[in-house]
């Protein structure tokens, strides 16, 4: 069910954005995987898998929405190529909290 339900929201969103961009291309959606990934991660959810929740994932993507926007409010050269350093950092930086929080829930 999770994987069907994953399923026909993703072709919604692929016809959605279709819609919004105003039409149909095979590379508009490249580059999205590293912040669909790094939103999953800020929310709390393990790359280990077993541990997250929805809200912790719409938290996850409010976070980097904001760190996204922000990237190209504040550098006018080059803002995409520092987003990806920025983002990739943010996923970093949460990925170590993670382990952290996780280890001291184990006691060590």
């Amino acid at each position: 069910l999770a994987y069907c339900m994953s399923a026909v929201l993703a072709a919604l969103a692929g016809i959605l954005y279709t819609a919004y961009l105003g039409q149909g291309s095979s590379e508009s959606g490249i580059g999205y995987e590293l912040n669909a990934v790094a939103a999953a991660v800020v929310g709390g959810c393990s790359l280990q898998g077993g541990l997250g929740t929805a809200f912790g994932a719409g938290l996850g993507v409010a976070l980097l929405v904001i760190v996204i926007n922000g990237t190209a409010l504040l550098i006018k050269r080059d803002a995409t190529l520092w987003e990806g350093i920025i983002v990739g950092a943010v996923v970093i930086l949460a990925v170590a909290v993670n382990r952290f929080r996780i280890g001291s829930a184990k006691g060590g």
